[in-house]
């Protein structure tokens, strides 16, 4: 019995190293490119260009409020359900956000529309630019949506303690998007495909954390 006490202490431990290692390294590694992405677009898309990105990219990174804390309740459920063995119940929650969160989704694709239909008299933005802005608008909205859907996947693995697992995701999506942005961003690509790249990548990385459940 103290050997599989040992034995399972030693695994706690690799476990936490591994999270701690991941973890700091996708945030590390998020840091740099995005301090060296943002020279780059200015460059590249211009003020205008890159104004109007940071305008709409922070619009919905205020979506996340929707979920009015359902992450957070989802990563203390998990480890006390499996602690308890009650896998039945756990099933259950899990549905019941997902179902919750499908309601968010409607909701955001909602003020996506709503949004695109009002924008340039909401905001000052240049009439060369208000096409690609609106469309911008639709990327990020229904990609913002689509990603509402399986964002219970990231509390779920966190609930197991693999923040490995999300870091890699993470790590993964942010050096295959950031190469592809800047390969297409120099062949003249523009707004919209920096719109694409965001929020493709994230739906991804929703994708790659709900495969690891």
């Amino acid at each position: 019995m103290n050997a599989t006490r040992t034995k399972a202490r030693r695994t706690d431990a690799a476990l936490v190293v591994g999270n701690v290692l991941w973890n700091a390294a996708a945030s590390l590694f998020g840091s740099v490119i995005a301090f060296l992405l943002v020279p780059f677009l200015l460059h590249r898309l211009g003020e205008a260009a890159y104004g109007v990105w940071a305008l709409v990219g922070s619009v919905f990174a205020y979506s996340i409020v929707f979920q009015l804390g359902l992450a957070s309740a989802i990563n203390r459920f998990v480890p006390v359900r499996l602690a308890s063995g009650d896998l039945d119940s756990l099933r259950a929650v899990v549905s019941t956000c997902t179902a919750f969160l499908s309601a968010v989704a409607i909701v955001v694709l909602g003020l996506t529309l709503v949004l695109h239909h009002w924008l340039t008299q909401i905001f000052q933005i240049p009439p060369a630019l208000a096409a690609d802005a609106r469309l911008c608008v639709l990327v990020v909205g229904g990609c913002a949506a689509l990603g509402a859907i399986t964002s219970a996947a990231g509390p779920v693995l966190s609930g197991y303690q693999r923040y490995d697992l999300m870091a890699r995701s993470r790590l993964t999506v942010t050096l295959v998007r950031s190469t592809l942005l800047v390969v297409l961003v120099m062949q003249g690509f523009g707004l919209v495909t920096v719109a694409l790249l965001y929020g493709l990548g994230e739906l991804v990385v929703d994708a790659m954390n709900l495969a690891s459940c």
